[in-house]
């Protein structure tokens, strides 16, 4: 509080003390100037800035600036690091459109795929994304079995070497015996409804089949399988047995293989959050596409 020309009074607790005419120099400009031209820093102690009004504003604005300028870095930084991934996805996804012979034949298979889940819905069921659920089991069997079964990929005319990793999402799949036998088992078990569109209505009753659809069946060490990256919510007990069963078959075939679990998610919010800059799985798969194409 100002009491008069140049006198100022400072309270702190019951204690006063005034300044009359008290001068400080700035610590920037050097220049000795009246202790009202020193901004408090803290007002309960009378503590103050060590440099003038006009100094400390000069301040803030080089501090802000630089601040703005690091921020700015930072975030061309990260746009460059993203486009340089996004060059690289878009690469492997244009190998993998070559890989069918070309984007006619690889939208005619996912039609296909897509009928298929539709013939066997029945009406009324509470599969909102038939589509999506259809797309998914191609790239599911497609990522999984054809990087391990070259068969399909000489039916393409495709050499085996076009193949650089694959991240198959929460699949339940890999071993369609075991899978079957869990569920069949479960039922057995505790009773309850079947699946009115489970494994058996997809992949029908052969048991030769069944050997024969499973990635792990197709596994070997000589076949030039490239690195996989398993990724699945380790809160559903098949999906976890299943990636956890095809990273073992891969690991005893001596084949790069990374198994990752996210906790607090679903089989939707995994492939749903994939490409989030906050999502966890998104930056083991940022790890795993940079140890193949190279962190550029």
């Amino acid at each position: 509080m100002r009491l008069g020309s140049g006198l100022m009074k400072v309270t702190k607790g019951s204690g006063t003390r005034t300044t009359d005419g008290e001068t400080r120099a700035c610590s920037r400009c050097r220049f000795r100037r009246d202790i009202t031209e020193f901004r408090f820093r803290n007002r309960a102690t009378g503590q103050r800035h060590l440099e003038c009004r006009s100094c400390h504003a000069a301040a803030e604005r080089e501090r802000l600036g630089l601040r703005r300028r690091k921020t700015i870095q930072h975030n061309l930084a990260l746009l460059n690091r993203h486009r340089e991934r996004r060059t690289a996805v878009e690469a492997i996804v244009a190998e993998t459109i070559r890989s069918f012979g070309g984007l006619e034949r690889f939208v005619a298979r996912c039609k296909q795929h897509i009928d298929m889940e539709m013939a066997g819905r029945k009406s009324g069921s509470q599969f909102c994304y038939p589509s999506f659920r259809a797309i998914a089991l191609l790239l599911q069997q497609a990522d999984a079995i054809r990087r391990e079964d070259d068969r399909y990929l000489k039916e393409e005319g495709v050499s085996f070497d076009v193949l650089k990793g694959c991240v198959p999402v929460d699949g339940d799949t890999y071993d369609i015996p075991k899978i079957i036998m869990a569920a069949e088992h479960r039922q057995a078990l505790y009773g309850g409804k079947m699946f009115t569109f489970g494994h058996r209505q997809k992949f029908g009753n052969d048991p030769e089949k069944h050997v024969d659809f499973s990635a792990v069946t197709h596994v070997a060490s000589d076949k030039g399988i490239p690195p996989f990256l398993i990724l699945y919510f380790s809160g559903n007990p098949d999906t976890t047995a299943q990636a956890r069963r095809l990273a073992d078959v891969l690991k005893e075939a001596e084949i790069p293989v990374r198994a990752y679990g996210k906790q607090d998610s679903n089989h939707s919010r995994l492939n749903n959050d994939l490409g989030k800059s906050d999502d966890p799985v998104t930056e083991e798969f940022y790890k795993f596409l940079d140890s193949l194409v190279g962190n550029r």
